[in-house]
């Protein structure tokens, strides 16, 4: 047969398999129920897939490029009047073609054998567009924005190009719904965790920026490619640990560049985070690199004010738990001093990070996206200390609670965690249902979501709120973590240990 190269990649006939299989078929751009019942609905031709097969869970097929519907098979056609013109010239010139005798060849368009050439599209490569789309749709709205650049730097055989590979894949994987291409993605991490343990054996490599990255990668890689609700999230604790050795092995030259104090932020962040969720001591390591920072880092950096709120809460659920701190009348203002500092972090927060909302940002706005995990980590901690302050009157076993100040302190306490949780609601903007949000968007909301649903503070209606967004975003951005969040709030079970991973990974 003979085709216009370039208009489709895609087998003509795995999209209605995949279809069929579910209940539908595809025709033309057009989505229509099995037997033509029901109301045909346009494909709106999204990039990477179409709202109509996210909106059923489906791999999008792809897209039938239009301009096929202006070309016919012309290949009987083309073959006879060749024929044909053959023909004619051995009838005007009868002595040539008497004198030309040959055995019939599959190249001689005279001959019955012959087949006229196949065109083919050239081949697509599946890495190509996973890394493409990683790049593009999750990068901007992540931690990774020096990705790109530090990517083209390096060998494409490198660690590195390796690690990103693994990870766009294991992306690829959540956002088309195929399971087939996270078995690729887990074989390219594997080839990725043994090309970064040799680069971190190379003394020559292991401080490098893009060592650093690759085990970052490995932890997203983690968060991506979990398989199911209950996991355990050591895997991610484990690539941060090592990102924590290889800041330690770094040492100042790691201050002098831009990217290399972001590297440092989001690590020294994401162990502090960990640490204080998990209620266990920091690495004295953590406390010695945090020290050497700071003469390089501009100290009303929001970022880092809240690392040494995040070291205050940390020691103190740290002092409860060990039971150096158990008396109400030293905790509650320790905690209330906390929460003053964030206050006063959030009063003294650029007007170029004020508040934003996840859906009224530009898209690939990376400094707007970090603004919002920002303020959600602030408002998730006041959220907790009130909390802390709360559970101390409200369960104590002495007539503490019938103290008319400390009813008082009840009060209050619980208005400050409903404002709270109802402004993390309120950064996710549902009014606009067509809407497109990528994981990394959604990732970056659900533990603040679920901390605000599941506090003890929190009234039927708030949690109501959450469990509503909670579901949309899981539905939007096809992100299985958000669904199940929402699960556990309405089963009233304790969240897993795995939700702050999608908040800093």
């Amino acid at each position: 047969m003979l085709f216009v190269p370039g208009a489709t990649y895609q087998d003509p006939s795995a999209p209605y398999e995949l279809h069929s299989q579910i209940g539908y078929t595809t025709s033309h751009n057009w989505l229509v129920p099995q037997g033509g019942a029901g109301v045909e609905s346009v494909c709106d031709q999204r990039r990477p897939g179409c709202s109509q097969c996210s909106r059923i869970w489906i791999a999008c097929p792809g897209y039938r490029d239009k301009l096929d519907t202006l070309f016919r098979d012309e290949s009987d056609t083309v073959a006879r009047r060749i024929r044909k013109k053959q023909g004619k010239a051995n009838h005007a010139y009868p002595d040539i073609a008497s004198s030309t005798t040959s055995l019939p060849s599959s190249d001689d368009p005279s001959s019955d054998k012959w087949q006229p050439p196949v065109l083919s599209a050239p081949p697509i490569c599946l890495e190509d567009i996973a890394f493409n789309h990683f790049v593009s749709c999750y990068i901007p709205h992540s931690h990774f924005s020096y990705l790109p650049v530090l990517h083209q730097r390096v060998r494409h055989d490198s660690a590195l190009a390796t690690t990103a590979l693994a990870t766009s894949l294991a992306n690829f994987s959540v956002t088309t719904n195929d399971p087939k291409l996270m078995n690729e993605a887990r074989s390219a991490y594997s080839k990725a965790l043994a090309q970064t343990n040799a680069a971190l054996a190379n003394p020559l490599q292991a401080t490098e920026d893009a060592t650093l990255v690759s085990v970052l990668l490995l932890g997203l890689f983690e968060a991506l490619a979990h398989p199911g609700r209950r996991f355990s999230p050591d895997g991610w604790r484990t690539h941060l640990e090592g990102a924590l050795t290889i800041l330690q092995l770094r040492g100042k030259d790691q201050f002098l560049s831009e990217v290399g104090r972001n590297l440092f932020i989001q690590v020294i962040v994401s162990v502090r985070t960990s640490s204080a969720e998990q209620v266990i001591k920091v690495p004295p390591a953590l406390i010695e690199l945090e020290r050497q920072a700071r003469p390089f880092i501009d100290s009303m950096d929001p970022r880092l004010r809240f690392l040494d709120i995040l070291e205050g809460f940390q020691s103190l659920r740290t002092a409860m738990k060990f039971e150096t701190l158990v008396d109400a009348c030293e905790i509650i203002p320790k905690a209330f001093s906390l929460d003053q500092k964030v206050i006063e972090v959030m009063d003294s927060i650029p007007e170029s990070w004020s508040k934003p909302v996840l859906l009224s940002m530009p898209f690939g706005s990376y400094s707007q996206h970090r603004a919002l995990q920002l303020w959600n980590s602030l408002r998730m901690m006041r959220i907790f200390l009130n909390e802390l302050v709360w559970k101390q009157i409200r369960y104590s076993t002495t007539p503490y609670a019938s103290v008319p100040s400390n009813r008082r302190i009840l009060e209050l306490t619980a208005r400050n965690g409903e404002s709270m949780g109802h402004e993390i609601c309120a950064t996710v903007d549902m009014s606009n249902p067509d809407v497109e949000i990528t994981s990394a968007e959604a990732s970056m909301l659900v533990w603040p979501l679920a901390a605000a649903g599941e506090s003890a503070m929190s009234s039927d209606a708030l949690r109501a709120l959450v469990i509503e967004r909670l579901y949309w975003l899981g539905r939007k951005a096809r992100l299985p973590q958000a669904l199940w969040a929402a699960q556990m709030l309405e089963e009233g079970t304790q969240l897993e240990g795995w939700l702050p991973m999608y908040h800093l990974a």
